[in-house]
């Protein structure tokens, strides 16, 4: 927020007053963080309750979420060996990374 908040004030009247406001937003969560130290914990166990809560009951989404980060890893781990056994071969040949990768 406090990078948004100081790129707004390069725009006009309005982006400055918003800027002000998002900056002054960030300071208070930053001050209720340090006066109670129990309160990020309190909202991180909250949200994973959360998360579980929706996991437990969606059993096929988070089933298809795993299916798909595996297949996500294992291309971009095959990608990253083969880029490093063609190096390895011909250091005077430069690959190119793969621009995309399909799932």
């Amino acid at each position: 927020m406090i990078f948004v908040g100081t790129i707004l004030f390069s725009f006009s009247l309005f982006g400055k007053i918003i800027g002000l406001c998002m900056l002054a937003n960030s300071f208070f969560n930053i001050y209720i963080l340090f006066k109670y130290p129990g309160y990020e914990d309190a909202q991180r166990n909250y949200a994973m309750s959360d998360i579980k809560d929706y996991l437990s009951a969606n059993p096929a989404f988070a089933q298809q979420v795993v299916s798909l980060s595996t297949a996500a890893t294992t291309t971009i781990l095959a990608a990253a060996a083969s880029n490093n056994s063609n190096s390895d071969q011909s250091n005077d040949k430069k690959t190119a990374p793969p621009s995309s990768f399909t799932i």
